[in-house]
């Protein structure tokens, strides 16, 4: 695929994302082109991880998105931005609008990545988004034990934990906890940060098969990047558990992606394109750095980015009201069916993918 397709692309996920916006600044989370019903339910962590993606576009695509970004930011505060009694300011992001049964719920995955998106910003936060953000942080670290294990879920007023664990939070926690820290001088954030991954690393280290954990790549690079920039320090011996660790998860990629039909592209054997745009984040993300370190699969890792970016490029809707919306499943996959989720398209999806591809022309770039 050629830059401009990847441009294009991006562009065209772009504004699909905008016209799926209501003036509220809630996202259409769902969509079916032959527009059968779909499930009515909402998951704020997906409508801060399109904020996100949406951020990452705005500085590379002509399109001004930056209304689209503030009514969504707007829409989070408004409401699932709860305050937590505390003696300094803190915030949590309530898993549910007021009224709903879960709105006495928060998950620390959700403040990672309201954080990550306001910090993506390209603007100057207003004071409110500042302070707000600053909370979010300060009540996350207080869910982070110190070896770095965290709790994912609660019930912010009665302090009642939940036995959910998630695989994603922490990687997500870690890469808002790093570009906070860095863009407002907050060394405690950072530290924290380091501490999540190094406590991913550690647990995994003896492991055979560790989960498909992109979120832990894109803090890994992200730490690798600002300690290469002098942002952050990383001791040698640290270093080398974060990159050990990254081999791991890249390892499994690259394991799951050669089980899957690669003449197709798809990366995973279901040709969910949700899966395969986390796993090319990932990818794209850690490849410069187990490039500069002679990884000795490299080129198998560049043919399957290569592979995945064409397949959710070819996957993409190019005309009628989902033009620039990406299905859960290609129409080229042999699981695909127009009468199950195939043709539905997600903003999660959508916004994996945004990223993903972004990635990929980072990649290129680097190569000019």
């Amino acid at each position: 695929m050629s830059t401009s397709d990847r441009r294009d692309f991006v562009r065209n996920a772009a504004r699909y994302l905008q016209k799926h916006q209501q003036r509220s600044g809630k996202f259409i989370y769902r969509a079916r082109p032959d527009k059968k019903k779909v499930r009515r339910d909402y998951n704020v962590l997906r409508h801060a991880g399109t904020l996100y993606a949406l951020c990452q576009a705005n500085e590379i695509i002509d399109d001004d998105l930056g209304d689209t970004i503030d009514r969504g930011l707007e829409f989070l505060w408004r409401w699932y931005l709860v305050p937590i009694p505390a003696e300094d300011m803190q915030y949590a992001i309530a898993a549910a609008r007021p009224g709903k049964s879960s709105y006495d719920i928060t998950k620390i995955g959700s403040m990672g990545l309201a954080v990550i998106a306001a910090s993506s910003l390209s603007r100057d936060l207003t004071p409110f988004e500042r302070d707000a953000c600053a909370g979010l942080v300060r009540y996350a670290r207080s869910l982070i034990r110190p070896d770095g294990s965290m709790i994912s879920k609660l019930n912010y007023r009665t302090g009642e934990v939940s036995d959910f664990v998630s695989l994603y939070y922490p990687g997500e926690v870690s890469l808002g906890m790093l570009l906070y820290g860095v863009r407002f001088g907050d060394q405690e954030a950072t530290d924290t940060a380091v501490r999540i991954i190094e406590h991913l690393a550690d647990i995994r280290k003896d492991d055979y098969r560790v989960p498909a954990d992109h979120w832990a790549l894109l803090a890994t690079s992200k730490a690798f990047e600002l300690a290469r920039s002098g942002k952050l320090e990383l001791s040698e011996d640290l270093t080398e558990r974060l990159y050990f660790h990254a081999t791991q998860v890249i390892g499994e990629l690259l394991r799951t992606a050669e089980a899957a039909q690669t003449d197709i592209g798809s990366l995973v054997s279901d040709g969910h394109c949700c899966a395969i745009g986390t796993r090319l984040e990932g990818m794209t993300a850690m490849q410069p750095w187990l490039k500069e370190r002679g990884y000795a699969h490299i080129e198998q890792l560049d043919f399957f980015i290569e592979m995945g970016i064409a397949y959710v490029i070819e996957a993409q809707y190019r005309k009628g009201d989902l033009k620039g919306g990406v299905p859960w499943v290609s129409p080229h996959h042999p699981h695909y069916s127009p009468d199950d989720q195939s043709p539905e398209v997600r903003i999660d999806t959508v916004q994996h993918n945004i990223s993903a591809v972004l990635g990929g022309m980072a990649l290129e770039a680097a190569e000019d």
